[in-house]
This record gives C-alpha cells, sequence and structure tokens, in this order.
C-alpha cells in the first residue's frame, strides 16, 4: 500500500469480498463490457483470469488511513452485504455512508441535488486536517432527499 496516499473517498464502488452479482445476477451487459475492456472473448478464460480474482478480500487489513465508502442500500452490483464485509474489514478510521432505496450510481439522491463529489472532498478535507477521532467506526443511513452528513440547509 502506498504510505503516500492519506485519506480515500470511494463512491458506489464494487467492494466484492465472496460474490461477483455484477457478473453473475446482474444485466449480460456489465460482463459483456468487462469482456471487452479485458480483450478476453472466452467466458471460462474470463473466469479464470478476471472473475475468480477480482475480490477486495484481505485488502481492508491493510487501510489505515481514514476511509469513507458510499453505498447504495439496494445496489445490485454490489450488495449492501458485501459492501459492508469489506467496511469490517478495513483497520483504519472508517466511515459509511448507505443511501436509503438506492441502487449503484456516481449520484445519489440522497443529497437534496448537491454533487456528491462536492460533498467527499469536505469529508476529504476534515479528515486531512485531523478533523476525525482515530477510532472512528460510523455507518450512516442517508435518506432519500436528506441532507446527508456534510451538507446544510441553504
Amino acid at each position: 500500500f502506498d504510505p503516500r496516499i492519506k485519506a480515500t473517498a470511494a463512491v458506489m464502488g464494487c467492494f466484492m469480498m465472496d460474490r461477483h452479482p455484477i457478473f453473475e445476477e446482474a444485466s449480460p451487459r456489465f460482463r459483456l463490457a468487462y469482456k471487452y475492456m479485458a480483450g478476453i472473448e472466452d467466458e471460462d478464460e474470463f473466469d479464470e483470469l478476471v472473475v475468480n480474482k477480482m475480490s477486495v478480500k484481505g485488502i481492508g487489513k491493510n487501510i489505515k488511513y481514514p476511509f469513507l465508502m458510499l453505498a447504495g442500500e439496494f445496489d445490485p452490483l454490489n450488495p449492501l452485504e458485501e459492501a459492508d464485509a469489506f467496511f469490517n474489514e478495513i483497520a483504519g478510521p472508517k466511515e459509511m455512508w448507505v443511501m436509503e432505496d438506492d441502487f449503484h450510481g456516481a449520484y445519489p439522491a440522497g443529497f437534496s441535488d448537491i454533487p456528491i463529489a462536492h460533498i467527499m472532498a469536505d469529508w476529504l478535507k476534515d479528515k486531512l486536517e485531523g478533523k476525525y477521532p482515530q477510532d472512528l467506526n460510523r455507518r450512516v443511513l442517508i435518506p432519500p432527499k436528506g441532507m446527508g452528513p456534510y451538507t446544510i440547509s441553504l
């Protein structure tokens, strides 16, 4: 792990541990797109070289800096159970924002149309300035059209 990284914020990632719903349960277009990007046409070869190796299991123990992850409550590509398992593995200060009634996307509805990148940048700024407890371990459920933990009512 790169010691230059001081904090991370990840939006709607694919924190796959043991399952691969993006390839096994979701629309076949995801599998086809990944196969195309990997330059692999054969199904068995794709499973061997990509699917079977695509996991974050065991990586969380190496993350010792502040880590923010967003997850959709009903994300079909990265089920909340998989995201939560990865979150539990993270060794350092961590926070997970679960977007209630939301799916997989970079523009969750829970921030009243405020761009998520702005809110995540505020979170990163605070963490880089040391504004967090060293034992940070927080999960936040953000309702649709809620203001979120890092927004203000205008």
